[in-house]
């Protein structure tokens, strides 16, 4: 559990030897990341941790994240992929699409939020945040856990050896599990992202990449003519109507292929005390 004073005593020893702590937060103007920013600003507060909080554009966010830009060192997704939310996110989907290949029938992947496919974990922000060694990192060289090892299968293919340096996203993980018969759509709106997406698949006939909003995609691409398959639904989470949006297109895609299977991440934010 959180101990303030602990933290705050932490905090003194460690400005008494280098001084000062300042963290500088960038945020975007809507409702919810404002409340997350006042919320962080307090607790930071409580501590004795000077806060910046800085609110600007989602686009100006966007492009300080993906060009690595000195004053964009938190919330980067490269700066945090391999943590533990992405391990059992894809231990997950792991587990999904092993299942679906159980049967010799063809299977279409679809998702909804791409991203950029892959993840460099050499990344100077990466290796400063240290997210994935809670993460992909503690697991590299376990082999006790039988569930996880297809997982670490797909991870440890795009690795040379044992060093751990690329972490997959969702888009390169499913590919390791995907047949000749089967195939992958890939949705991303970020063109830069898509950019690195096309990228990192092309030549590839087994896989599309568009770059579409992945709810609208929902409507345009389902039902799949293989009539079987798993829809991976993965949204940033930045505007007010994120969630509304995510509950309507799950409903929309259902309506259309009552066969596929969905998997939905989503954050819970607001816990009951």
């Amino acid at each position: 559990p959180f101990d303030p004073a602990a933290a705050a005593a932490a905090i003194e020893a460690y400005e008494a030897a280098n001084g000062p702590v300042v963290i500088n937060y960038s945020t975007t103007p809507t409702t919810t990341n404002r409340a997350a920013a006042d919320y962080f600003l307090q607790k930071w507060s409580e501590i004795g941790v000077d806060v910046n909080i800085a609110t600007i554009e989602q686009s100006v966010l966007i492009t300080n994240a993906l060009l690595g830009s000195p004053d964009f060192q938190v919330f980067a997704w490269r700066n945090h992929a391999g943590n533990f939310a992405d391990v059992f996110k894809h231990a997950v989907l792991s587990l999904l699409l092993k299942s679906l290949a159980r049967k010799d029938a063809p299977f279409c992947y679809l998702d909804t939020h791409a991203g950029a496919g892959r993840y460099d974990l050499s990344y100077a922000p990466a290796q400063k945040t240290g997210e994935y060694r809670d993460g992909i990192k503690r697991l590299w060289h376990d082999n006790a856990m039988p569930d996880l090892a297809d997982y670490l299968a797909a991870v440890r293919a795009l690795n040379d050896g044992d060093a751990l340096r690329y972490y997959p996203g969702s888009p390169r993980l499913a590919l390791f599990f995907l047949r000749p018969q089967d195939r992958a759509v890939l949705l991303e709106l970020q063109p830069d992202e898509c950019a690195q997406l096309k990228a990192e698949f092309a030549g590839d006939r087994q896989v599309l990449v568009r770059e579409q909003d992945g709810y609208a995609g929902l409507k345009s691409f389902l039902p799949p003519k293989e009539r079987r398959g798993l829809v991976l639904m993965d949204p940033p989470y930045e505007s007010d109507d994120e969630y509304d949006r995510a509950i309507e297109g799950l409903r929309l895609a259902h309506a259309r292929w009552d066969s596929g299977v969905y998997a939905l991440w989503y954050p819970i934010k607001n816990r009951p005390p």
